[in-house]
């Protein structure tokens, strides 16, 4: 049986090891450059290298509808912690979920996940990451997923990543799955243009996941599409999007989300509110939804309510 791994889906307030902002590189401009942790441009005659650390917990609820047959609630806890260093940043992260199921029992799993990003010149770098899952579900337990991307980012904020991931159900009954991942993503600061000084991005992403069982299978073909849209006003932070095709063996988040299911996700919607205290600390809270294909007759959705905060040293 393969449960629900929703793992703290559209954490959009950690986006550790996702999105690093210096907002002044210089006296002259004020760019916003994602992971550019280059040298401090404040008084070149002392070199100095950039150095932060941050970390993200986050908690948050599951609930089922009550068409389900499976699954009925659940609630995760994660953190992820984050160095920076010159042109590295380092993350970690844990997950532990607890899915309750019908018509009794309930089903729990501990996530472990590293990611590395290096800036190669201060508008380009690479990253890589590896998740393992652990859990007492005979099919995914052990299954690890591996991923890597390439990203680019302009003066304005906005940014280019491409990237994938590769999942491997080493387990799983009664031949081990593999699935191949690519996603995509662009994202515009089509504020800059339309509105003097106020960040406002459009996210888009596309996805298509591929599993397979072994060479001789004919594989399923997955796609679906992701938009979304974020601002910063003053203190506030607001965020919403949605996605709508098919999904199966998603991984999401920068690989800090795997949802390690078969039963195909069919659309979700998702929205956020967020408010910065001071430069080191903020908290969020989200709501998403999303519709799962338990059987070709039933149809249930899963709700999600979360609260995470980003604590920068």
């Amino acid at each position: 049986m393969i449960c629900d791994m929703h793992l703290g889906l559209y954490q959009e307030a950690k986006r550790v090891a996702e999105e690093i902002s210096i907002t002044k590189l210089n006296r002259e401009k004020q760019l916003k450059l994602y992971y550019l942790t280059e040298l401090d441009f404040r008084d070149p005659a002392k070199p100095y290298v950039y150095r932060t650390f941050s970390f993200s917990p986050s908690v948050g609820a599951l609930s089922y509808s009550s068409a389900s047959q499976t699954f009925t609630s659940g609630s995760y806890f994660d953190a992820v912690g984050a160095y920076t260093y010159g042109s590295t940043t380092v993350a970690a992260g844990f997950n532990h979920v607890s899915i309750q199921l019908k018509p009794s029992g309930s089903f729990n799993q501990n996530q472990f996940t590293g990611l590395i990003y290096k800036s190669i010149v201060p508008v380009w770098g690479l990253q890589a990451g590896a998740s393992l899952l652990l859990n007492d579900d005979s099919d995914t337990n052990g299954a690890w997923a591996f991923s890597l991307a390439s990203r680019w980012f302009s003066s304005s904020g906005s940014e280019l990543l491409l990237g994938g991931h590769f999942s491997n159900y080493v387990n799983y009954s009664p031949k081990s799955i593999q699935v191949f991942q690519f996603n995509p993503k662009a994202s515009w600061n089509i504020g800059a243009a339309l509105l003097d000084e106020l960040p406002l991005f459009l996210d888009l992403t596309a996805i298509w996941i591929l599993p397979r069982i072994s060479a001789a299978t004919s594989a399923t073909l997955h796609q679906s599409v992701d938009a979304g849209i974020r601002t910063t006003i003053g203190e506030l932070s607001l965020g919403a999007g949605f996605w709508k095709g098919s999904q199966v063996f998603a991984v999401k988040n920068t690989g800090f989300t795997v949802i390690n299911q078969e039963l195909e996700r069919t659309m979700g919607v998702r929205a956020s509110l967020g408010w910065k205290f001071n430069s080191s600390l903020s908290v969020t809270g989200l709501f998403s939804r999303e519709s799962l294909q338990e059987t070709t007759q039933i149809t249930t959705s899963i709700d999600h309510i979360g609260v995470s905060a980003s604590i920068s040293l």
